[in-house]
């Protein structure tokens, strides 16, 4: 997959492990070993789900699909993946009224690079 194919939620939410990691995770998410347990969420392809949680040790498989992913956060590990899916659904929630989250998430702002 190339950097071209990913959008980056401008703010994105990020799990305490990997906050002070930022910028190096965004920067070798395609090219270098992470740690193990890294954690990515994306707005779902799917017509059904509304955030994927996906290990980050996907993205550099050969035959990961080339789709539009919009990344919208970093966790380390499932349990912080779920917190953070939480927080996006009551931030929704409080700013919208109901919990359709890939609506409210596609209207907020992204950029091309990490």
């Amino acid at each position: 997959m190339k950097q071209k194919d990913i959008l980056w939620l401008k703010e994105l939410y990020l799990g305490p492990s990997v906050k002070e990691k930022e910028k190096q995770i965004k920067r070798q998410l395609f090219k270098r070993p992470l740690q193990a347990d890294l954690q990515v969420l994306m707005i779902s392809q799917s017509k059904e789900e509304q955030i994927e949680i996906l290990p980050a040790v996907l993205f550099r498989q050969k035959h990961f699909p080339a789709l539009q992913w919009h990344i919208l956060g970093l966790a380390g590990g499932r349990e912080e993946a779920f917190s953070l899916v939480q927080t996006i659904a009551e931030e929704t929630y409080i700013a919208t009224g109901d919990c359709d989250m890939k609506t409210y998430l596609l209207n907020k702002e992204y950029q091309k690079k990490g």
